[in-house]
């Protein structure tokens, strides 16, 4: 339910701000396979990769 109420937010965040929005979840559980859960106002791809070609984080 939180999830879901979080993509909505950020579905509105586009759409409000006129921007490419993207979320990635991934729900870890002990003993379960791990979930992947996204939204993205556009291709994810494209969000990271442009994320990754901009940013300027050690770490990336």
């Amino acid at each position: 339910q939180r999830k879901n109420g979080l993509f909505k937010k950020a579905h509105e965040l586009g759409v409000l701000c006129s921007v490419d929005v993207a979320v990635i979840i991934f729900d870890e559980r002990h003993g379960h396979d791990t979930k992947l859960f996204q939204y993205s106002s556009c291709d994810v791809r494209d969000i990271v990769q442009r994320h990754l070609r901009v940013s300027r984080d050690p770490w990336f």
